[in-house]
């Protein structure tokens, strides 16, 4: 696979534009090379008499956008462009984001696009939108593509337990240390990597390899909240309430805040230095205290039915 920066490959020098095979190319930060970006490769490598190229970035452009949120990278540059590779592209266009670039307007960045090399399709996923305040999405794009005789493929979401597969939800299993759930997400085995499997990156890894005993990665606590997942929440509101939306009972919402519960005490063991994280378990805790106060005033019998069916020691 051939790697390229995007200042080479905008150039007018580069004679792309008009030499050589045509492009497939998808556009994006292919953090971890998930299921979902997978598709999108799939494709531009399946297009006939065109060189499937990914345009991507060198850095994750949160890390200039907001770099006190930003809670790491899934895999390394490194690791990106080998899963990449792999999948069978031929040309992987590095973009060093900053600032600057991230005002440019998103129809300027696509008529650089389209623009500097031969085009034959262009495969976007239907989240996608780019640009300064992320002005234009796929199917803007797909439009401007078109106008151009460029074929363009707007991707259906990949579904995994019925939500779209993002990297965002793989960062929250992460941090869950849900890691067969991470796995699953992306299709294959977690890398083994600083931290222990499944940690995410801070910053890029040192030269020649991992680095034993390097510091530990506490992800925040207030982004990933500990949500739990659709599933979870249907199940819950199906055991203890009164029909599939009753989310609104006092056994639900004691059920609901106890999962809440269990997953951030087994992240605070993990993380013994979040302190955020410790501050809103003892919130929650004191929440499911109060509502089992209640309901012990209010239903005797259902109170002793619910801590039991919870393992509640009461």
């Amino acid at each position: 696979m051939r790697v390229m920066d995007w200042g080479e490959f905008a150039s007018p020098k580069n004679g792309g534009a008009e030499a050589g095979e045509p492009l497939a190319v998808t556009v994006g930060v292919f953090d971890g090379v998930h299921r979902g970006h997978q598709a999108l490769v799939r494709r531009i490598c399946a297009e006939p008499g065109c060189v499937p190229a990914v345009v991507t970035f060198r850095q994750n452009p949160a890390r200039v956008v907001s770099p006190g949120g930003f809670e790491g990278d899934i895999c390394t540059l490194e690791e990106k462009l080998g899963l990449l590779g792999g999948l069978g592209v031929g040309l992987a266009v590095l973009i060093d984001f900053s600032r600057e670039f991230s005002m440019m307007s998103g129809r300027d960045f696509i008529d650089l696009l389209l623009g500097c090399w031969k085009t034959g399709l262009i495969v976007l996923g239907e989240d996608f939108r780019c640009g300064r305040g992320a002005g234009v999405g796929a199917a803007e794009i797909a439009g401007i593509a078109e106008a151009r005789g460029i074929k363009a493929w707007v991707s259906p979401p990949v579904l995994a337990r019925g939500l779209p597969v993002r990297s965002s939800r793989i960062r929250r299993a992460l941090a869950e240390r849900r890691l067969s759930h991470a796995e699953d997400l992306l299709g294959r085995p977690l890398p083994r990597w600083r931290g222990g499997p499944g940690a995410l990156i801070p910053e890029p890894p040192p030269a020649g390899g991992t680095e034993a005993g390097g510091p530990e990665r506490v992800p925040n606590w207030r982004r990933y909240n500990m949500a739990l997942e659709k599933e979870s929440v249907e199940s819950i509101v199906a055991k203890f309430g009164k029909g599939e939306k009753d989310t609104g009972a006092t056994e639900v919402q004691i059920a609901l805040l106890t999962g809440r519960i269990t997953q951030l005490t087994g992240h605070c063991k993990q993380f013994k230095k979040d302190k955020s994280g410790q501050r809103s378990l003892l919130v929650l805790v004191g929440k499911r205290r109060r509502l089992l106060k209640y309901i012990q005033r209010t239903n005797l019998d259902g109170y002793r039915k619910l801590i039991k069916e919870l393992g509640l020691r009461k």
